[in-house]
Protein backbone atom coordinates (compact mmCIF):
# COMPACT_ATOMS: atom_id res chain seq x y z
CA UNK A 1 0.00 0.00 0.00
CA UNK A 2 1.57 3.30 -1.03
CA UNK A 3 2.17 5.83 1.67
CA UNK A 4 0.12 8.96 1.55
CA UNK A 5 1.64 12.37 2.04
CA UNK A 6 0.10 12.45 5.53
CA UNK A 7 1.76 9.13 6.51
CA UNK A 8 5.13 10.29 5.24
CA UNK A 9 4.84 13.53 7.16
CA UNK A 10 3.72 11.72 10.35
CA UNK A 11 6.71 9.36 10.08
CA UNK A 12 9.13 12.27 9.63
CA UNK A 13 7.62 14.12 12.61
CA UNK A 14 7.71 11.03 14.87
CA UNK A 15 10.80 9.30 13.52
CA UNK A 16 12.94 9.56 16.67
CA UNK A 17 10.15 8.33 18.95
CA UNK A 18 9.26 5.46 16.59
CA UNK A 19 12.91 4.33 16.34
CA UNK A 20 13.25 4.49 20.13
CA UNK A 21 10.11 2.34 20.65
CA UNK A 22 11.28 -0.18 18.04
CA UNK A 23 14.69 -0.48 19.72
CA UNK A 24 13.02 -0.91 23.12
CA UNK A 25 10.79 -3.66 21.74
CA UNK A 26 13.78 -5.47 20.14
CA UNK A 27 15.77 -5.22 23.39
CA UNK A 28 12.84 -6.68 25.40
CA UNK A 29 12.12 -9.45 22.87
CA UNK A 30 15.54 -10.76 21.82
CA UNK A 31 14.60 -14.43 22.11
CA UNK A 32 11.37 -13.90 20.19
CA UNK A 33 13.32 -12.03 17.49
CA UNK A 34 15.77 -14.93 17.17
CA UNK A 35 12.90 -17.40 16.88
CA UNK A 36 11.08 -15.30 14.28
CA UNK A 37 14.24 -14.80 12.23
CA UNK A 38 15.06 -18.52 12.35
CA UNK A 39 11.52 -19.44 11.27
CA UNK A 40 11.64 -16.94 8.42
CA UNK A 41 14.99 -18.32 7.18
CA UNK A 42 13.69 -21.90 7.37
CA UNK A 43 10.56 -20.95 5.42
CA UNK A 44 12.53 -18.97 2.82
CA UNK A 45 15.58 -21.16 2.18
CA UNK A 46 15.65 -20.51 -1.57
CA UNK A 47 15.19 -16.78 -1.11
CA UNK A 48 18.05 -16.67 1.43
CA UNK A 49 20.29 -18.75 -0.87
CA UNK A 50 19.49 -16.47 -3.82
CA UNK A 51 20.32 -13.43 -1.71
CA UNK A 52 23.66 -14.93 -0.66
CA UNK A 53 24.45 -15.87 -4.25
CA UNK A 54 23.59 -12.38 -5.49
CA UNK A 55 25.74 -10.82 -2.75
CA UNK A 56 28.73 -13.02 -3.63
CA UNK A 57 28.57 -11.64 -7.19
CA UNK A 58 28.91 -8.03 -6.02
CA UNK A 59 32.28 -6.34 -5.47
CA UNK A 60 31.60 -6.19 -1.72
CA UNK A 61 30.71 -9.89 -1.67
CA UNK A 62 33.84 -10.89 -3.57
CA UNK A 63 35.97 -8.78 -1.24
CA UNK A 64 34.35 -10.27 1.87
CA UNK A 65 34.76 -13.82 0.56
CA UNK A 66 38.43 -13.26 -0.39
CA UNK A 67 39.36 -11.70 2.99
CA UNK A 68 37.53 -14.48 4.87
CA UNK A 69 39.44 -17.09 2.86
CA UNK A 70 42.75 -15.38 3.69
CA UNK A 71 41.91 -15.37 7.39
CA UNK A 72 40.95 -19.05 7.19
CA UNK A 73 44.37 -20.00 5.75
CA UNK A 74 46.19 -17.96 8.39
CA UNK A 75 47.02 -14.62 6.73
CA UNK A 76 47.37 -11.94 9.38
CA UNK A 77 47.16 -8.22 8.65
CA UNK A 78 46.39 -4.96 10.41
CA UNK A 79 44.77 -3.65 7.22
CA UNK A 80 42.87 -6.30 5.23
CA UNK A 81 41.24 -3.59 3.10
CA UNK A 82 44.64 -2.25 2.03
CA UNK A 83 45.86 -5.79 1.40
CA UNK A 84 42.81 -6.48 -0.76
CA UNK A 85 43.37 -3.29 -2.76
CA UNK A 86 47.00 -4.30 -3.39
CA UNK A 87 45.85 -7.79 -4.45
CA UNK A 88 43.19 -6.45 -6.82
CA UNK A 89 45.47 -3.83 -8.36
CA UNK A 90 48.42 -6.19 -8.93
CA UNK A 91 48.45 -7.45 -12.51
CA UNK A 92 51.96 -8.95 -12.73
CA UNK A 93 53.73 -11.47 -10.51
CA UNK A 94 56.08 -9.60 -8.18
CA UNK A 95 58.79 -12.25 -8.65
CA UNK A 96 58.78 -13.31 -12.33
CA UNK A 97 56.71 -10.43 -13.76
CA UNK A 98 54.35 -12.71 -15.71
CA UNK A 99 50.82 -11.31 -16.21
CA UNK A 100 48.40 -12.76 -13.64
CA UNK A 101 44.61 -12.87 -13.35
CA UNK A 102 42.14 -13.99 -10.71
CA UNK A 103 41.05 -17.60 -10.64
CA UNK A 104 42.06 -21.04 -9.47
CA UNK A 105 45.17 -22.86 -10.61
CA UNK A 106 48.89 -22.27 -10.81
CA UNK A 107 49.72 -20.90 -14.23
CA UNK A 108 48.98 -17.20 -14.62
CA UNK A 109 46.72 -16.99 -11.56
CA UNK A 110 47.04 -14.65 -8.56
CA UNK A 111 48.16 -16.04 -5.23
CA UNK A 112 48.73 -14.22 -1.96
CA UNK A 113 52.15 -15.30 -0.69
CA UNK A 114 52.46 -15.33 3.10
CA UNK A 115 54.72 -16.77 5.78
CA UNK A 116 52.99 -19.91 7.08
CA UNK A 117 54.52 -19.54 10.54
CA UNK A 118 53.79 -15.87 11.23
CA UNK A 119 50.93 -15.33 8.75
CA UNK A 120 52.54 -12.13 7.45
CA UNK A 121 51.86 -11.15 3.82
CA UNK A 122 54.89 -11.14 1.52
CA UNK A 123 53.87 -10.62 -2.13
CA UNK A 124 51.21 -11.17 -4.77
CA UNK A 125 52.66 -13.92 -6.96
CA UNK A 126 51.67 -16.25 -9.76
CA UNK A 127 50.87 -19.80 -8.69
CA UNK A 128 54.19 -21.19 -9.92
CA UNK A 129 56.23 -18.75 -7.85
CA UNK A 130 53.97 -19.16 -4.82
CA UNK A 131 54.35 -22.94 -4.85
CA UNK A 132 58.11 -22.41 -4.41
CA UNK A 133 59.00 -24.17 -7.66
CA UNK A 134 61.18 -21.29 -8.80
CA UNK A 135 62.67 -20.61 -5.35
CA UNK A 136 63.95 -24.16 -4.88
CA UNK A 137 64.91 -24.66 -8.50
CA UNK A 138 66.78 -21.95 -10.45
CA UNK A 139 65.39 -23.21 -13.79
CA UNK A 140 63.34 -20.82 -15.89
CA UNK A 141 59.61 -21.30 -16.27
CA UNK A 142 60.09 -22.74 -19.79
CA UNK A 143 62.69 -25.24 -18.53
CA UNK A 144 60.35 -26.36 -15.73
CA UNK A 145 57.50 -27.00 -18.18
CA UNK A 146 59.84 -28.90 -20.50
CA UNK A 147 61.22 -31.04 -17.64
CA UNK A 148 57.70 -31.84 -16.42
CA UNK A 149 56.60 -32.79 -19.94
CA UNK A 150 59.66 -35.05 -20.40
CA UNK A 151 59.07 -36.77 -17.03
CA UNK A 152 55.45 -37.56 -17.88
CA UNK A 153 56.44 -38.76 -21.36
CA UNK A 154 59.17 -41.03 -19.93
CA UNK A 155 56.80 -42.44 -17.31
CA UNK A 156 54.26 -43.34 -20.01
CA UNK A 157 56.95 -45.10 -22.11
CA UNK A 158 58.23 -47.10 -19.13
CA UNK A 159 57.74 -50.89 -19.61
CA UNK A 160 55.72 -52.83 -17.04
CA UNK A 161 55.10 -56.60 -16.82
CA UNK A 162 51.53 -57.87 -16.87
CA UNK A 163 51.03 -59.84 -13.62
CA UNK A 164 49.03 -62.53 -15.44
CA UNK A 165 50.89 -63.24 -18.68
CA UNK A 166 54.25 -61.47 -18.03
CA UNK A 167 53.95 -59.53 -21.29
CA UNK A 168 55.90 -56.24 -21.33
CA UNK A 169 53.60 -53.21 -21.78
CA UNK A 170 53.83 -49.45 -21.65
CA UNK A 171 52.14 -47.80 -18.68
CA UNK A 172 49.68 -46.17 -21.05
CA UNK A 173 48.45 -49.51 -22.45
CA UNK A 174 48.50 -51.58 -19.21
CA UNK A 175 44.88 -50.96 -18.14
CA UNK A 176 43.53 -51.79 -21.61
CA UNK A 177 45.60 -55.00 -21.70
CA UNK A 178 44.49 -56.10 -18.21
CA UNK A 179 40.82 -55.84 -19.21
CA UNK A 180 41.49 -58.28 -22.05
CA UNK A 181 43.99 -60.55 -20.24
CA UNK A 182 42.06 -60.76 -16.96
CA UNK A 183 38.43 -59.95 -17.87
CA UNK A 184 36.79 -61.43 -14.74
CA UNK A 185 38.98 -59.72 -12.16
CA UNK A 186 38.46 -56.10 -11.22
CA UNK A 187 41.39 -53.89 -12.07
Amino acid sequence: MPQTQYQKQWYEDNKEEKLKKNKEWRDNNKERMKTLQKEWRENNVERVAAGHKAYRQTDAGKKSYRITAWKRIGVKSDDYNGLYEKYINTHNCERCNVEITEGKGLIGKKHLDHDHETGQFRNVLCGMCNSNVLRRNPLTRKEIYQATKETISARNKEKIHCPHCEKQLSRASLNRHLKICMPFKSV
